[in-house]
């Protein structure tokens, strides 16, 4: 079987086309506005094409890093279904977002987050039937001074929002991300933000202004399962300054470990998680409640535990980078209680300098319930112990300016050294 592709009058055809390769006959519908197809058999095969591109462009288009941008794509001259839209935020050939659709223009929300400064460009793949087409469009991110870098995470399900009421400062931005099967927006009571329809997996995201007054409340709600005043799928953002000591908890990310990384805090504390460290990291919780994204070293992000949290209840993190959930590698634990008990004070605490070739000094003695404290100077090392071990286990590699410690609360001999080192070794005598 031939065929001929004529240029005919714009009107829907439907024609019954035998596939060869299957032996059998199938339907295949053409948009005559393009194309019109006439079949016989013997008739040679041609066509005539029209012209087909595709556009992106990035809104917004530039900013103050870090810019978080959306993607829009559109089609001139749509091919035939299915299209799979495929977006490359920095044009290496990793995609960030890959989308199977028929939409068209299709727009990718949050799809890029530029850290640093600097022209990016962005790509669009286009795989349809027959072939591909890509386009690239320009984002300028410039650097300036916010308020502050910290993000609030609310999530939106079906059909609620959790962690709906939150306290945010001035300049925090708060991110939903749509984790239900359900379309859902954030509007605003007044109108000062709209998310527009969110589908399922899609992100939008709102700074709180710098002149927000403090102590005021900015409700919302979705359009689809709620209205204004708190009716039905609703929430609330409390603008307040600051949080003071009482009502927040800070968790240091280093290389590769956090830092009191099983904390026991009060339902509504806020977690603050600040790289001090060398590497990116992210906080992410096991159940997917929470992710930071990545938090380079210098930056920090909070996340307000809520609410609404049953006492009793455990929460697992880790790292995506130096660690997996289930407790693997760099990972911690937040309990959430009526109020975290006291640590018992230590009966002594000692000092051991870590410099560049030796434990100063290499043995020490304390009672039980006694502490060491190791000072990393020089260069990195660890503290590896070789049999019994505190709680808290080994320290890992860590960089000179540090200072980690560990309580022992049994008596006995632990020896340890620095597997970095051959032959810096050291040991603590508890009695």
């Amino acid at each position: 079987m031939k065929w001929r592709v004529r240029r005919r009058a714009k009107y829907d055809h439907c024609v019954r086309v035998f596939f060869p390769k299957t032996i059998a006959w199938g339907y295949a519908c053409i948009l005559i506005a393009a194309y019109g197809i006439s079949c016989d058999r013997g008739e040679e095969f041609t066509t005539e094409p029209g012209t087909m591109s595709v556009s992106l462009a990035a809104s917004p288009s530039g900013g103050v890093a870090p810019l978080i941008i959306g993607l829009t794509a559109a089609v001139v001259a749509p091919p035939v279904p299915p299209l799979t839209y495929r977006f490359d935020c920095t044009n290496d050939g990793e995609f960030e977002v890959e989308v199977r659709t028929d939409v068209n223009p299709y727009s990718a929300a949050d799809a890029c987050t530029y850290a640093d400064t600097g022209t990016y460009t962005p790509k669009v793949t286009l795989e349809y039937a027959g072939g591909s087409i890509s386009a690239t469009t320009s984002v300028t991110v410039t650097s300036g001074q916010t308020a502050s870098s910290d993000s609030v995470v609310v999530l939106m399900d079906d059909n609620f929002f959790l962690s709906a009421d939150v306290t945010a400062e001035p300049g925090t931005r708060i991110i939903w991300r749509n984790t239900g099967s359900r379309p859902h927006t954030a509007t605003s009571d007044d109108g000062l933000w709209d998310s527009g329809t969110k589908q399922p997996g899609e992100s939008w995201s709102w700074t709180v202004p710098i002149d927000a007054q403090p102590d005021s409340t900015l409700p919302y709600y979705c359009v689809f399962h709620g209205d204004t005043g708190g009716i039905g799928m609703s929430g609330t953002i409390r603008v307040g300054t600051h949080a003071s000591s009482t009502d927040s908890v800070v968790v240091q990310m280093q290389d590769n470990f956090f830092t009191d990384a099983t904390i026991t805090v009060m339902p509504g504390t806020k977690i603050v998680w600040d790289n001090t460290g060398n590497r990116p990291h992210t906080s992410t919780a096991d159940d997917g409640t929470w992710d930071s994204g990545t938090v380079d070293a210098g930056q920090r992000w909070s996340w307000i535990v809520p609410a609404s949290t049953p006492l009793g209840t455990t929460l697992p993190y880790y790292c995506q980078f130096h660690g997996d959930a289930g407790g693997q590698g760099m990972a911690g634990l937040i309990r959430v209680d009526s109020a975290p008990p006291p640590p018992p004070p230590p009966t002594s605490v000692d000092t051991v300098t870590m410099t560049a070739d030796q434990f100063i000094p290499e043995r020490v003695e304390i009672p039980v319930g006694g502490m060491v404290t190791w000072i990393f100077s020089g260069i990195t090392h660890n503290v590896t112990f070789d049999g019994s071990a505190p709680p808290g286990g080994n320290i890992p590699d860590t960089s000179p300016g540090s200072a980690i410690s560990r309580t022992f609360v049994a008596a006995g001999d632990y020896d340890y050294e620095c597997t970095l080192h051959n032959g810096h070794k050291g040991r603590v005598r508890v009695r």
